[in-house]
């Protein structure tokens, strides 16, 4: 069981010391810094990839996207939605 060291009485003990040179501590220190730099790297990759989706169909998904068109038709096919555009007027589906 873990106790405060100042309650050791009459107990044995020991404990560990890491000893590094001043290079091999300069050392240590410049990886932990180049490891953290490449999470953050990382993480920023991340972000900047990541991919949006307008959901057709979905009358809040595409005015929050600012889907704007006009003679455009919409459907549903083997339930996924659709959206197209054409130089023709709009047809109406039923």
């Amino acid at each position: 069981m873990l106790v405060p060291f100042y309650k050791l009485f009459s107990q044995r003990y020991n404990i560990y010391w890491n000893f590094l040179t001043e290079q091999e501590y300069k050392k240590k220190h410049e990886d932990k810094l180049r490891l953290e730099r490449q999470r953050l790297e990382e993480q920023k990759r991340k972000v900047e990839l990541m991919v949006d989706e307008v959901l057709i169909g979905n009358a809040e998904s595409e005015k929050s996207h600012n889907l704007q068109g006009s003679n455009t038709n919409s459907g549903t096919h083997i339930e996924r939605n659709w959206r197209d555009a054409s130089n023709a007027a709009p047809s109406v589906m039923i």
